[in-house]
């Protein structure tokens, strides 16, 4: 990347974290654990024993790290994943530019940094790269762009060093979260099988393959050698496994929750939907190429000229996204994927005589199936908002390539042209999400937190309720005082820095299934907290509305027989859905 390139993507990246700044954290939902459990860490307990974990072990260690380095707070962990952010950004810039132009490079950046590391499509925040809902989602995929990109530089010289260093990547992905390690393998098998295949590694196939099979297990190795100086053998497998443990649970897959995020709750419905974006997808950028080719025959590709098709550009995508709404646009990637996939398989074949096309053609392989991979959990409803700020990211950026750099360079007369009216829709098309992140952080007007943990809460939901609940709580608990919060809400704990005395901290439907509601009842018992919070959650998106009505509810009858009620803040919760509150309840 040239040097006038990367000041300007840093000004970008810093504008949109200064912009969105102490926007990024639901007060709720999921991020709470990402912060509670690596404090707890760091004051000596130990992952699987006093904190339940159903992901792997690499990334709450790593931001416990961190946060012994850097201090306790939510501006240290925002402050590593900023990096972790240009990192990838970097990454995704080498491997478009080797896969496809620095146009396509360019614009990936662009469009991941405009759309996907900062922003908030929906109520829940938590989808960005700051502040995700899972480090181990976003670790992963850094992770196997990593893999990738040292692949590519095995197609180089010293190709053994680079495919020692990816298997050891790929390893550490393995200690994250099971779908992101599944679509990264995937692309590091394709590109290792091509790089095995490649006339320049002959003589060298057996210690390239030996090479990348031993850092494969270097990782997984020490972490189970780490997790068993304090569990036993079977302990530390199941935590160096994660989430493999609960991948095939078929309780948890057949929630009504998953089955609509993959799609399969309505699965006709959602194919035609993908169809009808995907001819959308079609006649748009078909239209342009043809458009682009007469007025390059009459008036050439002149500078005017190529301004004049990016306001083109620009304004037809403005109009066509103020009419259909963006959130669509993801549907019909997997499709597409589909369809890419055998044609650069025929591609490769074609050009294994020319090593660079070889190389190139082998990493676009990879670069289709790590978002092919990645779609599955979305399949047939693949949206940019939720799981897609990173599942419907690299599918995202081969369209991106498709509409810079391989159709363009099919049109014999106006590529210039038509690349230049799709940058022009990239831009409309991030404006459009800024635009729309920027309405929900309007609403942001409640502070929760202090110091460096402050952060931003909607006013107009849950935020005034957590406001209001997090100052009383602040001169109610003492220290040494405990505290739980049901069903959902562990950052009330990790603001207040008051411990939860049992290793559960979340207690939705899946972690119900995860550790069994006998086993959490027990730890409940065996903890005695001095205070419990009810906050309001409905989880009827998971078949089960309230906690303690259709779910928990032995686990709420010993709530309601040893605690009673001591103050209550806005409705009473767990009665009717959007009728906010929360309840402090104390011991009788």
């Amino acid at each position: 990347m040239r040097l006038a390139q990367l000041l300007a993507f840093g000004a970008l990246a810093a504008a949109l974290f200064a912009w969105s700044h102490g926007n990024w954290p639901d007060m709720q939902v999921d991020f709470g654990r990402e912060l509670y459990v690596p404090w707890r860490l760091i004051e000596g307990d130990r992952l699987y024993v006093d904190q339940s974990w159903f992901n792997g072990p690499l990334s709450v260690h790593w931001n416990a790290f961190w946060m012994r380095v850097l201090g306790t707070s939510l501006r240290s962990i925002a402050l590593v994943n900023l990096v972790l952010t240009c990192v990838a950004a970097l990454l995704l810039h080498d491997l478009a530019r080797r896969a496809a132009d620095r146009w396509v490079a360019a614009a990936s950046v662009f469009v991941f940094l405009g759309m996907f590391a900062f922003g908030q499509y929906a109520a829940i925040a938590n989808y960005n790269f700051i502040c995700p809902y899972s480090h181990e989602i976003t670790h992963g995929f850094v992770l196997s762009l990593a893999a990738l990109a040292c692949l590519a530089r095995a197609f180089c010289a010293r190709a053994v060093p680079w495919a020692f260093a990816a298997g050891v990547l790929v390893g550490l992905a393995f200690l994250t979260k099971a779908e992101v390690f599944v679509a990264g393998a995937a692309a590091d098998g394709v590109l290792v099988a091509c790089l095995l295949c490649a006339r320049s590694s002959t003589g060298r196939r057996g210690r390239l393959a030996l090479a990348h099979a031993a850092g494969l297990l270097v990782a997984p190795l020490a972490c189970w050698l780490a997790l068993r100086s304090y569990l036993p053998a079977d302990g530390a497998l199941h935590g160096t496994l994660g989430s493999w443990r609960y991948v095939f649970d078929e309780r948890v897959r057949a929630l009504p929750f998953y089955e609509a995020m993959m799609g399969t709750n309505r699965p006709w419905a959602n194919v035609r939907k993908a169809l009808v974006w995907g001819l959308g997808y079609t006649a748009y950028i078909a239209g342009f190429a043809l458009a682009a080719r007469h007025v390059a025959a009459r008036l050439g590709t002149g500078r005017k000229t190529t301004w004049a098709a990016f306001a083109t550009g620009l304004a037809s995508a403005g109009g066509v996204l103020g009419v259909a709404h963006w959130n669509g646009l993801g549907r019909p990637l997997p499709g597409m994927l589909a369809v890419l996939a055998p044609i650069v398989v025929v591609r490769l074949v074609v050009e294994r005589g020319d090593v660079d096309a070889y190389g190139r053609r082998a990493l676009q392989l990879s670069a289709i199936v790590l978002a092919g991979a990645l779609t599955l959990k979305m399949v047939l409803a693949l949206i940019l908002r939720h799981y897609g700020f990173v599942l419907g990211l690299p599918a995202t950026l081969v369209l991106i390539g498709l509409a810079l750099h391989v159709v363009p360079a099919r049109l014999a007369r106006g590529g210039t042209l038509l690349r230049a009216a799709m940058l022009g829709s990239l831009v409309a098309l991030v404006g459009v999400h800024v635009h729309s992140s920027n309405k929900w952080y309007a609403d942001k007007t409640i502070e929760l937190g202090w110091g460096a943990d402050v952060f931003h809460a909607n006013a107009k939901w849950r935020g005034r309720e957590f406001e209001v609940a997090l100052a009383d709580l602040r001169e109610r608990v003492q220290p040494g005082e405990t505290l739980l919060v049901l069903p959902e809400g562990v950052m009330l704990n990790y603001l207040l820095r008051s411990v939860n005395p049992s290793p559960y901290y979340n207690f939705m439907p899946p972690e119900m299934y995860f550790f069994g509601e006998e086993t959490i009842l027990e730890a409940l018992r065996a903890g005695d907290p001095d205070y419990i919070v009810i906050a309001h959650k409905d989880t009827a998106e998971y078949g089960f509305p309230f906690f303690g009505q259709h779910y928990g509810i032995e686990i709420m009858r010993w709530v309601r027989r040893h605690y009673k009620e001591s103050a209550l803040y806005g409705n009473p919760p767990l009665i009717a859905r959007n009728q906010l509150g929360i309840a402090v309840l104390v011991r009788r």
